[in-house]
């Protein structure tokens, strides 16, 4: 008997799960808006000034403020394409795929021909025409909607954070903007290899290479927002730290695709969704805020 596994849009842009985990996230920092009392001096004429021996934070960039807003309207569509990919019915996996391994990401860590006929079944036949089809149109999906929303939604959310870290704003959106060009180059790979599924072509040689790149410079896109989180209160300090989950969960599925491959997905939209919550609060603070 052949084992079926999961439908293939089941984690093609980020596992709603993970989705819902993030709205746990204590957004708003406690202590904003908060001016500390120091010491005071007395001036001439009797009358007390209060001295403020904080540092205050610096003025609100009004580009900052639009960069969040930009990253929050390309979150809600990447939002939108999850819910919408939980909401079709495709095909099932035609070999032997674990039930809990959304066979798209399968196919994303796919290192072998043991790995393909997991996803497409050792032989020819309707199951596989079907799941090459399948395939076919989710890939072409991420090109044409998903790749270019989230590449947005990322970007702009370090540029909006580059006022919390100038150089780890630049640097989480070059991760970004390489994670992006990995992925069209993943996607190409998994075009070229449908529908023949050739083990010994060079689509199938390049395939971990730029899954690699793509998945690696999300985790560490996902450090540099924790580093970019970190210093504000202590609901910035709490996405800081989910932020870093995103990096173990994408070393891992590199080091060990068919244990940690399923997981993944949910692990990379912890910290997606860490940004769209940051993203909410930045865009409606005041110019006094944070």
């Amino acid at each position: 008997m052949v084992r079926q596994g999961r439908a293939v849009t089941d984690g093609p842009y980020i596992e709603v799960k993970g989705l819902v985990l993030g709205f746990i996230i204590l957004a708003a920092d406690p202590d904003q808006g908060r001016r500390p009392r120091g010491p005071t001096r007395r001036r001439q004429g009797g009358t007390i000034a209060r001295i403020d021996t904080a540092k205050r934070p610096p003025p609100r960039d009004p580009r900052a403020r639009r960069a969040h807003r930009v990253s929050v309207a390309a979150g809600v569509v990447v939002l939108g394409l999850a819910l919408a990919s939980v909401a079709l019915h495709p095909p099932n996996a035609c070999g032997a795929l674990p039930a809990d391994y959304p066979p798209i990401i399968a196919f994303e860590l796919a290192r072998s021909s043991a790995d393909l006929h997991a996803i497409f079944g050792v032989a020819p036949g309707p199951c596989r025409d079907t799941m090459v089809a399948a395939m076919d149109r989710v890939n072409l999906a991420d090109l044409v909607l998903f790749i270019p929303a989230y590449g947005v939604f990322l970007i702009a959310a370090f540029v909006g954070l580059r006022r919390r870290g100038r150089s780890i704003g630049a640097v989480g959106a070059g991760l970004a903007a390489l994670a992006v060009v990995a992925d069209v180059v993943e996607n190409m790979c998994l075009l070229g290899l449908v529908p023949t599924l050739d083990p010994g072509s060079s689509w199938l040689a390049l395939l971990p290479w730029a899954a690699g790149v793509k998945w690696l410079a999300l985790g560490a896109a996902g450090v540099m927002a924790g580093l970019a989180l970190w210093p504000g209160g202590r609901g910035a300090k709490l996405g800081a730290v989910l932020c870093a989950v995103t990096s173990i969960a994408t070393a891992a599925a590199i080091a060990a695709p068919h244990r940690f491959g399923p997981v993944v997905g949910a692990g990379v939209a912890v910290s997606w969704i860490v940004l769209l919550v940051d993203g909410v609060v930045q865009a409606r603070a005041r110019s006094s805020s944070i």
